[in-house]
Order: structure tokens, then C-alpha cells, then sequence
């Protein structure tokens, strides 16, 4: 759980880096207010996979929630070359 933990703060972290860091400055506030929704949904996820869980057990319904998770990550790399090229910068006084 600890290795679990760290993990999720290092990629909750990484990710408001990357979107403060690409995103204009006018479309911040925006932007980060949709991060902070989706990530609120967890809980919907939550509930469906607890749902789902009741009725075919909780070690399919993870592995089946697992599955759907992978596929969408390996799908949004492999149809956005520009999500594949993202690097960050630090900004110059020149920006």
C-alpha cells in the first residue's frame, strides 16, 4: 500500500506539473477545474466496480476494471503522437 501511495502522489504531482506547465495561462483555471472533476469521479468508479464485484466477485471485477484501464492508456499513447512527444521546459525570461 505504501509503494501504491507514493506512486498516485508522484503521478497526481506530475500530472498538475505537466498541465500548468503546457497550458496558456488564460485556460488554467479551466483546465485544472476539469482535472479536479474527473479525478472527483473516482467515486463513481468506485461504485461500479463495487457493483460489479457483488456480482461476478471482486478478483474479476478488478482484473476486468485492470484490463479496461491498460487498453485505454495503450490506445490514447498509441493514437496521440503529440501526448507521445510531451517534454517539459523550464521557461525562460525570453517566454
Amino acid at each position: 500500500m505504501s509503494i501504491a501511495g507514493l506512486t498516485h502522489s508522484y503521478f497526481m504531482t506530475g500530472t498538475q506539473v505537466i498541465l500548468q506547465t503546457l497550458v496558456e495561462d488564460e485556460y488554467r483555471g479551466r483546465v485544472m477545474a476539469l482535472f479536479s472533476l474527473v479525478w472527483s469521479m473516482m467515486v463513481l468508479s468506485g461504485f461500479l466496480l463495487n457493483f460489479t464485484a457483488a456480482f461476478i466477485g471482486p478478483t474479476w471485477a478488478l482484473t476486468g476494471g485492470t484490463v479496461i484501464v491498460l487498453c485505454f492508456v495503450c490506445l490514447s499513447l498509441a493514437r496521440s503522437a503529440p501526448l507521445r512527444r510531451v517534454t517539459l521546459a523550464a521557461k525562460t525570461a525570453a517566454d
